[in-house]
């Protein structure tokens, strides 16, 4: 997966919104422990690799199921891909789509 070019590194994480560190505000708002564990990751791995040539996506999910902004619009970009993806294959003429073989007897 490419991101502008460049390679894209990624970094999948889990946060409690339980954690000492983010308790006292993670009731407040949702996602916060998402958003601060991302930020937490870019300032960890900002030396760690070549700008230049990468793209560094922390992609963090909150134990409680919130995702963070990163890894929802990860989500949805990579939908969106297999969505044009799918979308041109139907239009190609030489599409055949897949079909389901079963063995046995179905009762």
């Amino acid at each position: 997966f490419q991101n502008n070019n460049k390679q894209l590194l990624l970094d999948f994480t889990t946060i409690s919104p339980l954690s000492t560190s983010v308790i006292n505000n993670a009731w407040k708002q949702s996602g916060y422990a998402a958003t601060k564990a991302e930020t937490s990751k870019r300032q960890s791995y900002s030396n760690a690799y070549d700008v230049d040539t990468y793209d560094f996506l922390p992609l963090v999910m909150e134990l409680g199921g919130c995702p963070g902004k990163g890894l929802a619009k990860f989500i949805r970009d990579v939908a969106k891909k297999l969505d044009n993806t799918s979308t041109h294959l139907k239009r190609n003429p030489a599409y055949t789509a897949p079909s389901l073989h079963t063995s046995g007897n179905a009762e």
